[in-house]
């Protein structure tokens, strides 16, 4: 076919050189673009024939198999016809065939004038069939539904790829009356749109197309209309649309759209990504129907990782699963940085699907609007109004205009709240057009707090608006880093240090501490915020010691930059990491933290200060001094500007009521402290709180209510994005649950569970948890060697992070496991241990636990009369209000019994 294409084709006014792609007219000339020509010197090879769009798409953009829905083909005719044509609105050479594709026809004299176009095809669009599974959107079909109902225009509005289409297909099958399908995906006017809807309803237009269509929708209501592809015709369809609702009252119109019509009566729902769990199932369901081999249920995660990663978008996910017969789930999550590759025909590596949405909905964007978006690629994840407004500098136009421009496009959607976000394809098809280098530099000053008089004050009433904040943080961090600019990177990681504090994600920060050691950092209020950071990564590695010197250096750098404030903020730090190990040097350093505080007028630090020393005091059993430290940090909590902490204040004096055997008051005090977390946004002191309260229902036999307890706290941790280490900490505890009730099933799930959350994060306390409850899960499955190791290695976890609690817990495990195994001296060894932490213990239940592993130990060695009196003993020290100590004297019972 290449040979019997011409080198030169003649225009009206000039001409085109076919092999150097000049377009040479009296106007001037012009030059085509590669992919430009290749569609001109084909078109030219059939010269005077109509050739189809699914043809172009083979031959030009060189698609194999299936076809995918895209305009690639319009636009590139739209852009030629500007080159060659005299009046690109009224085409002579280059023509539209309607239903088919496109015609170019030679500029000969006797047809120029008047050169006919091609009769016009009238029959009516079928509504497209469903060929395969629909998966998800039954709660936006439920609307839809309801919106149909309620008024006569429903916009279906989402980003290319988001399903849009497919989703009024499937309304419409469900639908009761008559339903007509107008694409117009073909559409370039007005005139086009009213021949588009025209068609759908099977009627002729000669003269007035508007009437006409009236007309016909007149005739045919009730009636229900889909107008597909709307945004290739916005501003037609946004006067056309008014007009046909005023003409007709029972037609309802669906359009899908990418962008928003902006028309009185019209109720947009917008078409997100679909849920992970909708993900999955389409991305089996589509992988199966290419050949694939069915995906294992144990495959699940993987398969969640990588249909986030493809932004849970339908099209991305379809193109993706088509690839699974050559890679598998690790292959693909490997290769999506290359999703424009990954996401193409088997033939192509360049042009694909995804990529010509991507260009088109770019391509219609305002210039102003496509820097503003280029500029949002900075965000690594979701961002407010407030930092986009840090972000973008467009010259000449308001952020706020550009931010909404780009939401009416569906290239910028509402995350949670008032945040918004991109999807990573958009950010990293808008990133390659980014060519402003101090977007990232706006970023980093932004969630910095940077300012020029010094270092920004520790605002507590900020902490929560940073929690949705990590990656931001991390990456301005890292950013800031890699361009040496030590006030940013210092300030940054300052921010993250919080973020890690409330949500765990303790790996994060420790890698930002590592790449910080490159930079020469001198200021003494840069190396402070240093020092703390690596002081919270000992802290939370359970390297108290270590951290100790850390926050030392910390306050030590505090003071010489005279910062009295942050300095007595670490002593109260200093203070709660020796409480347990060494209370008069505890409580030496929070009374100064106190004068401290008082001396330099820093109320949120009091309020710490105040807590402390009440925790303190209820860690040494003085109840009435812990409930005076404790209200005192209570009643200074609003005035020092810190109500939030009132929820801690308040999980604490839970614990006091609890010890002194008052668990309504406890659990009052909970309730309170629950409202005042969720009321601040603060999801891990909520879920804390919820894992105590879980704590107080189990050990008082309200089984049910801990479980949902349990399952609400985990819930809102995944939800909020918190840590690993807290996760695991409430599985943790659940397991613990599931084992008082003897379902060791499912505590041995649980903890497995709490050890593959924390797997490689070096959380002790966790693991040490976790590795007691599969040791009581094998001990009374008969495994005393798995017990021995699990229960072994809780014990040294325990003994390296000086945890009571659990040190106790494990003590009277192995007691019972080596008199079980005849091994009586170290049985004894390791219960005079676990009685000498009765007086550190004040969970109410202790006392009986040791007395009762006493008898059992008894039991073992054959000592009938020991056992008695350790039983009566436990029996004695029964508190009333813990179920769970009854249960385990119980199971003591049983044994002793036979």
């Amino acid at each position: 076919m290449t040979e019997l294409i011409p080198n030169t084709w003649t225009l009206v006014d000039g001409n085109v050189d076919l092999v150097r792609g000049v377009v040479s007219r009296e106007s001037g000339k012009a030059t085509l673009t590669t992919r430009e020509l290749q569609l001109l010197r084909f078109l030219v090879a059939r010269e005077g024939e109509d050739v189809e769009r699914d043809e172009l798409l083979r031959e030009v953009w060189g698609y194999r198999g299936r076809l995918p829905t895209t305009r690639a083909p319009d636009f590139a005719v739209r852009r030629v016809r500007g080159k060659i044509e005299v009046d690109p609105s009224n085409p002579m050479l280059l023509l539209t065939v309607r239903s088919h594709g496109y015609r170019l026809v030679p500029p000969l004299p006797s047809r120029t004038s008047a050169m006919p176009l091609p009769e016009p095809v009238v029959e009516t669009t079928p509504v497209p069939r469903e060929v395969d599974l629909f998966v998800g959107r039954d709660d936006l079909l439920s609307r839809l539904h309801a919106s149909v109902a309620a008024t006569q225009v429903t916009t279906l509005l989402g980003p290319g790829g988001v399903g849009k289409t497919r989703l009024a297909i499937h309304f419409a099958a469900q639908y009761s009356d008559e339903v007509v399908f107008c694409d117009l995906s073909e559409a370039h006017d007005r005139a086009d749109a009213c021949l588009a809807v025209a068609r759908g309803l099977g009627v002729q237009v000669l003269g007035d197309e508007q009437a006409i269509v009236v007309n016909a929708l007149r005739q045919r209501a009730p009636l229900l209309v889909i107008l597909d592809n709307v945004e290739q015709v916005v501003k037609p369809m946004a006067q056309l649309l008014p007009s046909w609702i005023e003409a007709t009252e029972r037609v309802q119109f669906v359009v899908t759209s990418r962008v928003r019509l902006r028309i009185p009566g019209e109720l947009n729902l917008l078409v997100g990504p679909l849920s992970a769990p909708a993900a999955a199932a389409l991305f089996r369901e589509r992988a199966e129907a290419a050949g694939a081999t069915p995906l294992p249920a144990a495959d699940e995660p993987r398969l969640r990782k990588v249909v986030a990663l493809l932004d849970c978008l339908p099209l991305a996910i379809e193109l993706a699963a088509s690839r699974s017969r050559v890679l598998d789930l690790d292959g693909l999550a490997d290769r999506i940085h290359q999703r424009f590759q990954i996401l193409a025909s088997p033939k192509r590596t360049k042009h694909n699907s995804i990529l010509a949405i991507l260009e088109e909905s770019w391509f219609r964007l305002d210039p102003l609007a496509q820097q503003a978006l280029a500029q949002l690629t900075v965000f690594p994840g979701s961002f407010t109004l407030e930092a986009a407004e840090a972000v973008i500098e467009v010259e000449g136009a308001w952020s706020v205009d550009l931010v909404e421009q780009l939401m009416d496009h569906s290239l910028v959607r509402r995350h949670e709240g008032h945040r918004f976000h991109l999807l990573a394809m958009v950010r990293d098809f808008a990133s390659g057009f980014l060519n402003d280098e101090g977007a990232a530099e706006r970023h980093g000053r932004y969630y910095a707090g940077w300012r020029t008089d010094g270092f920004q004050k520790l605002d507590f009433s900020k902490r929560r608006s940073h929690l949705p904040e990590a990656e931001n943080l991390t990456v301005a961090c890292r950013r800031a880093i890699a361009r040496h600019d030590i006030a940013v990177a210092t300030r940054t990681l300052f921010w993250v240090s919080h973020v890690v504090a409330t949500q765990g994600v303790v790996q994060r920060l420790a890698d930002l501490v590592d790449a910080m050691a490159s930079l020469p950092i001198e200021g003494w209020l840069e190396r402070s915020c240093l020092a703390a950071s690596r002081g919270l990564v000992a802290h939370i590695l359970g390297n108290r010691d270590q951290a100790a010197i850390h926050w030392q250096e910390e306050r030590e750098c505090c003071l010489r930059a005279n910062e009295p404030a942050r300095a007595s903020a670490v002593l109260f730090r200093l203070g709660v990491l020796v409480e347990r190990v060494d209370p008069e040097l505890a409580k030496a350093q929070l009374e100064r933290c106190l004068a401290e505080a008082r001396a330099c007028e820093a109320g949120t630090v009091e309020v710490r200060a105040l807590y402390g020393l009440g925790d303190l005091a209820l860690l040494q059993r003085d109840f009435d001094s812990a409930n005076h430290w404790l209200q005192s940090a209570l009643a200074r909590c609003g005035p020092a500007g810190d109500p939030a902490y009132e929820s801690v204040v308040r999980r604490s004096l839970a614990r006091v009521g609890q010890a002194m055997g008052r668990p309504d008051e406890a659990r009052t005090e909970l309730e309170r402290s629950l409202a005042i977390a969720l009321e601040w946004g603060e999801p891990a002191s909520a879920a804390s709180t919820r894992v105590l309260l879980a704590d107080i229902l189990a050990v008082t036999g309200a089984f049910d209510d801990a479980h949902r307890a349990y399952t609400e706290s985990a819930r809102d941790l995944a939800r909020f994005g918190v840590g690993p280490l807290r996760l695991a900490r409430v599985s943790a505890r659940h397991a613990m649950l599931y084992l008082m009730q003897r379902k060791l099933h499912e505590a041995e799930e649980t903890a497995h569970r709490a050890l593959h959350t924390v797997e490689g994060l070096g959380a002790p306390f966790n693991t040490g948890l976790a590795r007691l409850v599969l040791a009581n899960v094998s001990r009374r499955q008969g495994h005393r060697g798995d017990a021995l190791r699990d229960g072994q290695a809780a014990l040294a976890l325990a003994r390296t992070i000086r945890a009571p609690s659990l040190l106790g817990e494990t003590l009277l495990l192995l007691a019972g496991l080596a008199a079980e195994g005849n091994e009586f001296g170290l049985a004894q060894g390791y219960l005079d241990e676990a009685a000498g932490l009765i007086e550190r213990l004040h969970n109410g239940a202790y006392p009986s636990r040791v007395s009762a592993v006493e008898a059992e130990c008894a039991y073992w060695r054959g000592d009938t009369e020991q056992v008695e009196r350790s039983m009566r003993q436990a029996w004695s020290q029964l508190n009333p209000h813990r179920v769970d100590a009854r249960l385990e004297l119980e199971r003591v019972n049983q044994l002793i019994q036979g």
